[in-house]
């Protein structure tokens, strides 16, 4: 059994230049019926690379039909492995592997078989352990890039995760809302820690979570959300027992508190764009002026168009009752934008 090097699309100068990288597509020259038409992804799968021989040839260790005068299909699994010269063996495609890491610069997979076990790694820049690691069955077909999709899919996951906890600005004053807890003034630095403490509680993905994370945090530049869903000792997800930890600028939750129980209106969190189903006071942080909010009642934009008057009149009646309530509580109106209503929240 030969071992795989650790080969990476990057590192080649061309995809057609040998030696091929784990995940190309080939086919065998004794498959004369295998045209670019008759199996256009060609009729095997690099799984290892062998050494180079004296004679300049080298085996490829590749996945293939169980019958190699018949096209891969539903009847007839790649699932064979087999050696092939690389004398006879022509390339079809380009790797998968080269697709899936366009999303992950610095990272490249490598591929090896142990027995009956394909297993695939991803490293990030010169490392020499693998970030992730995971394994499959031989006998899986495409087990390789199925796995190595896998891996992708988690790293992306666990990058956006850590570039959403970085992006809180030490420039902006935090409050933190946790289930059971009440509102808590925060810095950008506090709030970093209450969710990385939140993912310490959920505890580490697993590489296959199957629908059913165990955190999840969304995160739109000015406001952060994480949810940590509890499971029963089977692993059914519990949504009773689910924790979550709110992140939000301190200007916004005042703003939203003064709103809430000056109209009694449900106010929507400072997402960049409400879902089309939310409906309330949708409070967000202006750019560049810590002090100040821009309020608006969701709207689809129906209630500016002709015939839709009275819906209209709804909408700037929800406008002046937000009005009312925050310069009541010494809030400054500001200016009238096309994304709401501008002000500003009094001295402290």
């Amino acid at each position: 059994m030969t071992s795989t090097e650790n080969l990476s699309a990057t590192q080649r100068p061309s995809l057609a230049d040998e030696p091929y990288a784990v995940g190309t597509r080939v086919r065998h020259t004794g498959q004369e019926w295998a045209t670019a038409t008759a199996a256009p992804e060609g009729t095997a799968v690099v799984t290892a690379v062998g050494p180079e021989h004296h004679s300049g040839t080298r085996e490829y260790t590749v996945l293939t039909g169980e019958k190699f005068s018949y096209r891969p299909g539903p009847d007839n699994p790649m699932t064979h492995r087999a050696e092939w010269d690389s004398s006879r063996v022509r390339f079809v495609a380009p790797p998968l592997f080269e697709e899936l890491l366009t999303s992950l610069p610095h990272h490249f997979l490598t591929v090896a078989l142990d027995g009956h076990r394909v297993i695939v790694s991803l490293y990030e820049g010169g490392s020499t352990a693998p970030v992730l690691t995971d394994w499959v069955g031989d006998h899986v077909p495409n087990a390789a890039q199925s796995t190595a999709k896998v891996l992708v899919r988690r790293r992306e996951t666990d990058l956006k995760e850590a570039a959403a906890v970085a992006a809180l600005d030490d420039a902006v004053q935090y409050v933190a809302l946790r289930t059971g807890a009440d509102a808590e003034p925060v810095s950008a630095e506090q709030a970093q820690e209450i969710l990385r403490q939140a993912r310490q509680e959920a505890g580490p993905e697993p590489l296959r979570n199957y629908g059913a994370p165990r955190m999840i945090l969304t995160h739109s530049g000015t406001f952060w959300h994480a949810t940590v869903h509890a499971f029963t000792s089977n692993g059914q997800r519990n949504r009773r027992e689910d924790r979550s930890v709110i992140i939000a600028p301190a200007v916004v939750v005042d703003a939203m508190g003064i709103i809430g129980q000056a109209c009694g209106e449900v106010t929507i969190y400072p997402v960049a764009k409400p879902g089309i189903h939310s409906y309330g006071a949708w409070v967000r942080p202006v750019d560049g002026r810590p002090d100040n909010v821009i309020v608006a009642r969701t709207a689809t934009g129906l209630h500016r168009r002709p015939g839709r008057e009275e819906t209209g009149a709804r909408w700037d009646a929800y406008m002046d009752a937000y009005r009312t309530a925050l310069t009541g509580a010494g809030w400054t109106f500001e200016e009238r934008t096309d994304g709401g209503d501008v002000y500003q929240r009094p001295a402290r």
